[in-house]
């Protein structure tokens, strides 16, 4: 396999499970798509480097999350200012499971967040979160703890007011 074909494999795989990924992690896909596509320039930019890897994908992984990071940090003012105005962002998907999931953790703290839908939605290990993030595993294993109790007085307050 030429090494054009074997980055658009990695494209063809990787790019819609990044876009869900940071759509579930900023609530936001545009910002997603933004971000998997800025990933993939760098893979690209950086192909012959990022091919010799063990797994690629891990790499393009690292930096969307990175970059999904930085962004979460650099626009928390603008995001706040923007929901004081107009409420919470939604996401723009047309998958139920991953707006239902935006909505159930755009309440929780943003690390607590990443940490979630890094663990349940691209099924990282915690050793593997631990070393994408650069915390420790204890500090994974306490925030997963905590939106675990989070969304469950979330969801059980749901049933019980159905």
């Amino acid at each position: 396999m030429t090494a054009v074909a074997n980055y658009e494999a990695l494209f063809r795989e990787w790019y819609p499970r990044l876009v869900s990924l940071g759509t579930a992690m900023t609530g936001r896909r545009d910002v997603a798509s933004d971000i998997a596509q800025e990933a993939f320039l760098r893979a690209h930019r950086d192909w012959e480097a990022v091919r010799a890897y063990e797994r690629p994908s891990a790499w393009v992984r690292k930096v969307a999350v990175n970059l999904l990071i930085d962004y979460q940090r650099t626009s928390a003012r603008e995001r706040a200012a923007v929901d004081r105005l107009v409420g919470a962002p939604v996401a723009e998907s047309s998958t139920p499971a991953l707006t239902r999931w935006v909505e159930l953790t755009s309440t929780l703290p943003t690390r607590q967040r990443q940490i979630v839908t890094l663990f349940y939605a691209d099924d990282l290990s915690v050793t593997g979160i631990a070393e994408l993030l650069h915390i420790s595993e204890g500090a994974v294993k306490a925030s997963l703890f905590k939106a675990r109790a989070s969304l469950h007085q979330l969801l059980e307050s749901e049933v019980r007011d159905v």
